[in-house]
């Protein structure tokens, strides 16, 4: 996770801005501050948490999801940082990447 946020920390900074996360447990939530260049928060930046893998779908009948079958999902949970370029997401039981995009 860790080594991911960091290239998510780089490919922002190319792009203009500057992330910073700290990891906790995974039972806790990940706090994130975007900043920009001069370091000065960014606000309504929407930060994404999502899989890095899509989850494993029994796609028996005929490329639709079998009937009376249990599947897995993951969902993508999306929030945006406030007036101080802050927000958290909750962690996930699975492999995920935080992505960052500014309308």
């Amino acid at each position: 996770m860790h080594a991911r946020i960091q290239h998510t920390v780089a490919t922002m900074a190319a792009a203009g801005m500057a992330c910073a996360a700290l990891l906790t447990t995974p039972a806790g939530a990940v706090p994130i501050t975007v900043k920009d260049p001069d370091g000065k928060p960014v606000p309504t930046v929407m930060v994404s948490r999502q899989p890095v893998r899509a989850a494993v779908i029994d796609t028996s009948d005929n490329g639709y999801p079998a009937s009376g079958k249990r599947q897995q999902a993951y969902v993508e949970l999306a929030r945006f940082t406030d007036a101080r370029g802050q927000t958290d997401i909750p962690a996930a039981q699975h492999p995920w990447k935080i992505r960052l995009r500014k309308p």
